[in-house]
């Protein structure tokens, strides 16, 4: 089970105080994460939040398939999305899911 106060320095990613200086991820629209496949590869993932989509660039797209970089995405959106509901983001910076409804 996912527990928040594991992750207690994620919230203070999201929420602006780790690094300093940085800037809360409500006052950004993208976010850059670098993402570690398999412990061998480093692709880029680009989070737009208010969209909730995951870009990923990968220098070696043709090596890496669709099911690697799934296994290493999947577990990042659903982190994401739990911390992202424990700062209240959406609630801060409206919900999309709740405006194609």
């Amino acid at each position: 089970m996912f527990q928040m106060q594991a992750y207690d320095i994620l919230v203070d990613y999201v929420n602006g105080l780790h690094p300093i200086p940085s800037m809360k991820w409500f006052e950004v629209d993208i976010v850059y994460v670098p993402i570690n496949v398999r412990s061998m590869h480093w692709v880029l993932g680009v989070v737009y939040l208010a969209q909730r989509i995951i870009s990923v660039y990968d220098s070696l797209i043709g090596i890496n398939g669709d099911n690697r970089l799934k296994g290493a995405i999947i577990p990042l959106a659903k982190v994401l999305s739990r911390i992202l509901h424990a700062t209240s983001y959406y609630g801060k910076n409206g919900d999309p899911k709740s405006e194609e409804q």
